[in-house]
């Protein structure tokens, strides 16, 4: 029986789960049909294309996100990791004073969920670091950039009082109040 078969983007061969009784080898080489490594240009691009296509086709069973109050929202908070709690948190704070904000908590990023960001509204994408990574791929998204706003962050987490504030000025003045220690632009 082959290893996997060639033209397929069914999912094909079940992974190993390591630790549960079977053995697993992993390398960094393309296998042949067989499993046998190989280092040909070919057998490396067949393999790659077969899992791309493998993710691309099973999107629907691999991609996973949380949604809180996307229906009437006029701004979507988009976090991915250990901000997503706190941006949460901001969010329902947010909508008891009024913001009609909406909260989009990424579990997994590959495939990107384009259809997610779909909607003309404002987006404001909360990262733990200063150069902004999520952003880029919602910035890729959404119909209109310019209505993405990046609120990045280093070394601590968002407070709830700078995300109410932060969608209430996204709402209403199309902008985030500047604050020294957060970047609110993508370079």
């Amino acid at each position: 029986m082959p290893f996997y078969p060639l033209n397929s983007s069914d999912i094909d061969v079940p992974p190993n789960v390591i630790g549960l009784g079977t053995g697993v080898c992993v390398s960094a080489y393309t296998h042949t049909e067989e499993g046998y490594d190989i280092e040909e240009m070919e057998a490396q691009w067949a393999q790659t294309y077969r899992l791309v296509n493998k993710i691309r086709h099973h999107k629907d069973q691999i991609l996973r996100y949380e949604a809180v109050g996307l229906e009437d929202a006029e701004v979507i908070a988009v976090a991915y990791g250990a901000p997503a709690r706190t941006v949460k948190t901001g969010v329902l704070e947010a909508r008891r004073h009024g913001v009609k904000a909406g909260f989009l908590r990424l579990i997994s990023l590959w495939p990107f969920p384009d259809e997610l960001f779909s909607r003309n509204v404002r987006y404001l994408v909360c990262e733990l670091n200063y150069d902004g990574q999520l952003v880029r791929e919602v910035m890729r998204a959404v119909p209109d950039k310019s209505k993405v706003h990046f609120m990045g962050k280093s070394a601590e987490l968002h407070t709830v009082t700078e995300l109410v504030q932060a969608l209430d000025g996204v709402v209403t003045q199309h902008r985030i109040r500047e604050l020294p220690y957060i970047w609110t632009e993508v370079r």
